[in-house]
């Protein structure tokens, strides 16, 4: 699959950025006209690239529609999003710091389709976790089951099955992932996917009716999942976790709950951990619904 970058030239280290790490996750090629020109003919060049792309990325940035440029028929970025337009693309927003678009009215007429079109919001401290949602999202448009490298698609498979309640699929897919990523390299997907594996090993059981040796694994995947990546929904999974199975004899865990709900209340949460809350209610709905509350009142 071949995609291309339209851009601003002033946000060239962004795109840099996001080549090289896009790239990682992704079987295909990637045009961007700084590194990517391969004849002498700079123009025809960029437009057969164009042409010949599967999906176009348009990063926008507060100068992307500036009026003094994108009203000028030569302006490059114009150009490449009216022929993107024109030859029905699969267009992709990258919106830095989640940059609103202009109204239709604003822009010329040959672009303003653009508006339309669906964004993947990225920001600087969550950068990682913008660009594994833009390949998901990618590989979930284009049907593309290889899109994703390796490990990467069968994380995806399993946290489907995790979503249909389908713990044996799931269990599989996410096995498959860990014997693939390498934690030097996917430190964060590799968390998820020993998160994900002790959602599966609760089996949708409630965790205060598990057996000792099965909480004591499921707590040991969760803290390995912090340790390679600290987030909001692992505490708050993890938290919930220790309170039921504080309801099997083992009170003190009620502390450690406690202080994990408090670590939490310092770590902002992002749009992959709200996947995972969201995921964690569709595989333990009554442990949620039951300890939700404490989660608001200690967030308060």
């Amino acid at each position: 699959m071949k995609f291309f970058i339209s851009y601003r030239r002033k946000g060239w280290p962004f795109v840099h950025n996001l080549a090289e790490h896009f790239g990682k996750q992704i079987n295909g090629s990637i045009f961007v006209d700084y590194t990517s020109i391969d004849e002498a003919d700079f123009e025809h060049s960029i437009l057969r690239h164009l042409r010949e792309s599967d999906i176009v990325l348009v990063v926008v940035t507060e100068l992307t529609f500036a009026p003094e440029r994108i009203n000028q028929d030569n302006d490059w970025v114009r150009r490449e999003i009216s022929l993107a337009l024109a030859m029905k693309k699969t267009i992709v927003l990258i919106l830095v710091d989640n940059q609103p678009l202009p109204q239709p009215a604003n822009l010329p007429a040959d672009i303003q389709d653009i508006t339309r079109i669906q964004g993947i919001e990225f920001y600087p401290r969550y950068f990682e976790a913008a660009v594994k949602e833009l390949a998901t999202f990618v590989a979930k448009v284009t049907g593309s089951a290889t899109l994703l490298k390796g490990g990467y698609s069968s994380l995806i498979r399993g946290q489907d099955a995790l979503m249909r309640c389908d713990f044996a699929s799931a269990k599989q897919e996410i096995e498959k992932a860990l014997d693939t990523l390498q934690e030097d390299e996917n430190p964060a997907e590799v968390a998820k996917a020993k998160y994900l594996l002790a959602l599966v090993q609760l089996g949708g059981k409630r965790p205060f009716s598990q057996t000792l040796l099965a909480i004591r694994s499921v707590e040991s995947l969760v803290n390995a999942a912090l340790v390679l990546h600290r987030s909001y929904s692992y505490l708050i999974t993890l938290a919930f976790f220790k309170l039921d199975f504080a309801r099997n004899g083992f009170p003190s865990l009620k502390n450690e709950a406690i202080r994990l709900l408090q670590e939490a209340r310092v770590v902002a949460p992002t749009s992959e951990d709200i996947k995972n809350i969201n995921l964690l209610s569709k595989c333990q709905p009554y442990l949620v619904d039951d300890y939700s509350q404490l989660l608001t009142i200690e967030q308060s």
